[in-house]
């Protein structure tokens, strides 16, 4: 979900959502200017759009002034696929969306046991 947002002052934008990323190719958003925040993989930022979709790059949530009430919208990370989006004490989980398809499944569902078994993983219900 996206919320739209004017800043009051100028907010400086990042290539990736981590604190120690490089600047984004557009370097700031200007006061009252409207950009869309929707959610990073990073919990901490927000990615940063133009109204019509167009990517500008990410900045720590906490500059933006968003209403609780639209608050939920971008409190919920989309789903990330490296290690270094699952901050420390948070429990990741494997989603496997398209495992019965495969012809291998019995395969597929040995291999998922022997990861849990060496701490690879943890069942969920």
């Amino acid at each position: 979900a996206t919320v739209t947002v004017r800043p009051a002052r100028p907010v400086p934008l990042q290539a990736a959502p981590v604190a120690a990323a490089a600047p984004a190719t557009t370097a700031q958003i200007q006061p009252r200017q409207e950009v869309q925040v929707r959610p990073a993989r990073n919990p901490d930022f927000v990615a940063v759009e133009t109204p019509a979709g167009e990517r500008l790059g990410y900045a720590p949530v906490a500059v933006f002034s968003i209403p609780p009430a639209q608050m939920r919208a971008i409190s919920v990370p989309a789903a990330a696929p490296g290690a270094e989006a699952a901050p420390a004490g948070r429990v990741r989980t494997l989603a496997s969306t398209n495992i019965a398809r495969r012809d291998n499944f019995r395969d597929a569902v040995r291999d998922l046991e022997r990861a849990v078994s060496s701490g690879g993983f943890e069942v969920g219900t």
